[in-house]
C-alpha cells in the first residue's frame, strides 16, 4: 500500500506515532499496521520512511467504537505526577500546561502522598520518578499492582535508571511505559494525547487548564488555551 509523503508543510494535519495510536486504541503497534494496511485508519510516511497515523483518522475510529467516551463538556484527563524534586515538579507544571491538552494536573512530593491521592483522585495517568525520598516509586508501583483500579490507570515512569538498574531492582509491571530522564516532553506530549484520546475521545482542550500544586507550592495561575 502506497502512502501520502509527510511534506512537512504548515496544512499538513495533526499526526501521532504508530506506538501512541496503539495505545489510545488499547491493541498492539502491530494490530494498528494492519488497520492502516487495511484503510481502516489513514496514514502518511515521514521523509524518514515511518508510518505516522492522521489524529482526525484516529479519533473517528475511537468515536465510531467508543462513543460514551466522547468528551463532556468540562471533562478533563486527571493526571498525578510524583516527583519529590520541587524545581521538577514546576518544570512539569510549566511544560505540561503549554501543551494544550484537557489536562487537570495534581502533584505529590513522594510515594506515600501519591498514594493518598490516587485513593482520593482515582486519576486517569500516574507520572512517577523511581528514586524519591522517602519511599521511592519502585514501592509506590509494587503497592498500586496489587490494586484492582491499577489496570485501568495508565502509568509512565520518567527515570534516569538504566533498564539494568531498574531490573536489579525487581523491574517494573509490563504495562508502565518507562521514559528516560531528561524528560522527553515531545514524547510526554504524544502518551498524554494517547491517553486522552482513550480516556476522553478527544484531544482538543475547554477552556483554562487546572492545576494543583503541593501545599505551600501555591496553585498555579489558570492559563487559557
Amino acid at each position: 500500500m502506497s502512502y501520502p509523503t509527510d511534506d512537512t508543510s504548515p496544512a499538513m494535519p495533526a499526526l501521532v506515532g504508530i506506538g501512541d495510536a496503539a495505545r489510545a486504541l488499547g491493541v498492539s503497534r502491530t494490530t494498528v499496521q494492519k488497520m492502516v494496511d487495511s484503510g481502516a485508519l489513514q496514514a502518511v510516511r515521514t521523509a524518514g520512511g515511518h508510518r505516522r497515523i492522521l489524529r482526525q483518522s484516529l479519533e473517528s475510529h475511537l468515536n465510531a467504537r467508543m462513543p460514551t467516551r466522547r468528551l463532556h463538556e468540562g471533562r478533563r484527563l486527571q493526571v498525578l505526577v510524583a516527583e519529590d524534586n520541587m524545581l521538577m515538579r514546576q518544570t512539569f507544571e510549566q511544560r505540561l500546561s503549554r501543551m494544550g491538552l484537557p489536562l487537570e494536573l495534581h502533584f505529590s512530593v513522594d510515594a506515600v502522598d501519591a498514594l493518598l491521592q490516587i485513593e482520593r483522585r482515582r486519576p486517569h495517568v500516574i507520572i512517577t520518578d523511581l528514586r524519591m525520598e522517602p519511599f521511592d516509586g519502585f514501592h509506590l508501583l509494587r503497592i498500586l499492582r496489587d490494586q484492582p483500579a491499577f489496570a485501568s490507570q495508565w502509568v509512565l515512569v520518567i527515570s534516569a535508571m538504566s533498564a539494568e538498574e531498574i531490573e536489579e531492582r525487581g523491574g517494573l509491571p509490563g504495562s508502565v511505559a518507562v521514559y528516560a530522564k531528561p524528560p522527553q516532553w515531545d514524547r510526554i506530549r504524544g502518551f498524554l494525547e494517547a491517553c486522552c484520546l482513550r480516556e476522553l475521545g478527544t484531544v482538543a482542550s475547554h477552556g483554562a487548564l487546572r492545576v494543583q500544586m503541593p501545599d505551600g507550592e501555591g496553585t498555579a495561575a489558570v492559563s487559557e488555551f
